[in-house]
């Protein structure tokens, strides 16, 4: 698969939201991964529809370091304007998906998957045109390797997958009888994959409990595709722990792993999670320092929630200057610096107290961490009372904290 470099409109590469449900079928829901293939190799995707459920589903695909999406498409500009800050790379924003699939797109498509790309996709893709109309013949069938029917508006309006294809140069990934399930197609020097049933129903599959075949399909394609997930979450046994959604978040040189056991699981469960490289491991909602390894072992429960990072060093202290006197009205300026990881991203949590100890939360709240360092600022009041005022500096990943006091005077 060729990295696609500086993306344009022509790089954009259509799914229905298969690419990102596929996360789930990873051990870990929303893992970092890492590819087999040339370390440049990128697989770049697109979403159509950018709402809850789209924006669900983009935020378990946004992590993946060996993908990146280029393009997303929404009617209602607030969704759409969401799901770029959820990217947060300047992926192309189109208003209206029938500017998608216009003939030139389809070429575009063609090229992409023709220079190497990767192109996955559920049921009836490519059966409409930009204004809408059914085409005589549908696009891509070349690319993904069958020949099929003329789209019907009736079986776009029931959400009918599972339609007869007839094969010209794919391979059906998962034998059946009848019509094909999941089909692999290589076509110039990329690939592309094509579920022929819809994804619509997935959130509600996942939540009752009967997406279990998707995911196995899903997770197919990304094994064939060469992606493997760089995060792992076994049991004891070291077999892949099930009923339990897994997310990871990279924030600069921090990474954070969620973890949400479903609520029907049995009862509490040891897994060991890996990942690659050393870091040092702390449990955010414990604030507690676990060590410095490739891996570790955890707790889970039905229905509790964990949250980890992952940092470059052990986290010693905060180092934090500030005024020893200002006169009300003045502004407090406090720098502060954390002690052992050098680039450290996080958020502090500032708390301010007056002279009688009691918390003056408007002048308290979140400051960013960024390169290790950071900044408080706010000016006091000319009626706040005089005395002793304390500001304590909280990394909110490990605890850790520092303490600074100014008289008001």
């Amino acid at each position: 698969m060729a990295t696609q470099q500086d993306p344009t409109r022509r790089d954009f590469v259509r799914t229905a939201g298969a690419v990102t449900a596929a996360t789930a079928a990873s051990v870990v829901s929303a893992p970092a991964i890492q590819k087999v293939r040339g370390a440049n190799d990128q697989v770049a995707y697109g979403l159509v529809g950018t709402g809850a459920r789209g924006s669900y589903l983009l935020r378990h695909m946004v992590p993946l370091p060996n993908a990146r999406c280029v393009a997303l498409c929404d009617v209602y500009a607030p969704n759409l304007e969401n799901g770029v800050k959820t990217v947060g790379t300047n992926p192309r924003a189109y208003k209206t998906h029938e500017e998608l699939l216009a003939d030139k797109e389809v070429e575009a498509v063609h090229e992409f998957v023709r220079r190497g790309g990767t192109l996955i996709a559920d049921a009836l893709t490519g059966i409409m045109d930009e204004h809408c109309s059914f085409r005589d013949s549908r696009a891509l069938m070349d690319v993904f390797g069958f020949e099929a029917a003329k789209g019907e508006r009736e079986n776009l309006a029931a959400g009918k997958g599972r339609e007869p294809l007839r094969l010209t140069s794919a391979r059906a990934m998962v034998p059946e009888e009848g019509a094909p399930v999941l089909l692999v197609n290589r076509y110039g020097n990329g690939r592309a994959y094509y579920l022929n049933y819809l994804l619509n129903s997935y959130p509600e599959d996942r939540r009752e409990g009967r997406a279990g075949e998707a995911l196995k399909n899903l997770k197919s394609i990304l094994v064939d595709a060469g992606i493997y997930p760089k995060v792992r979450m076994l049991g004891m046994d070291s077999t892949p722990v099930g009923g339990c959604a897994g997310y990871l978040f990279n924030n600069g040189s921090t990474r954070l792993i969620g973890l949400i056991p479903d609520k029907s699981r049995s009862g509490p469960q040891k897994i060991r999670l890996s990942f690659g490289g050393k870091a040092a491991i702390y449990d955010v909602r414990k604030k507690q320092y676990l060590g410095t390894a490739t891996d570790f072992e955890t707790d889970i429960e039905p229905a509790v929630p964990r949250l980890f990072a992952l940092v470059e060093g052990r986290i010693t202290g905060i180092d934090a200057k500030g005024p020893s006197q200002v006169k009300p009205g003045d502004e407090v300026k406090i720098d502060f610096s954390v002690q052992g990881p050098g680039a450290l991203r996080s958020v502090a949590t500032i708390t301010v107290t007056g002279p009688d100890g009691k918390s003056i939360p408007w002048y308290g709240g979140n400051e960013d961490i960024v390169s290790g360092t950071g900044r408080v600022r706010f000016r006091t009041a000319l009626n706040d009372p005089v005395g002793i005022w304390k500001v304590i500096l909280r990394d909110a990943l490990s605890g850790v904290h520092s303490e600074v006091n100014v008289e008001v005077r």
